[in-house]
């Protein structure tokens, strides 16, 4: 559960309220660079989708390609999983 460990606080692009996240899950995916990204149990999983289906993707068309990136972010997602990005004091979960 994230009882206490979301804040809603920081402002979306669109002005809505975004919570924060103080404490991801290990089924999120951190969005930036560095070894706390790079070493997170949600971004290891999420190379691993990526990767397994590398070989499925190349030769697809552009929408083809863009269904299967959508299929990637709901496999993620079907998981509980969040794409968080670093703002001040914790994450902030993005938009699709």
């Amino acid at each position: 559960s994230l009882a206490g460990s979301v804040k809603s606080e920081s402002d979306s692009e669109d002005g809505v309220p975004q919570p924060t996240v103080f404490a991801p899950s290990n089924n999120d995916v951190l969005l930036g660079r560095g070894r706390t990204c790079n070493h997170h149990l949600g971004n290891i999983h999420f190379r691993r989708l990526i990767d397994d289906s590398r070989a499925v993707y190349d030769p697809l068309s552009k929408g083809e390609k863009t269904r299967m990136a959508l299929q990637i972010v709901n496999a993620v997602k079907s998981r509980q999983g969040r794409f968080l990005k670093e703002s001040g004091s914790g994450w902030i979960e993005v938009d699709d």
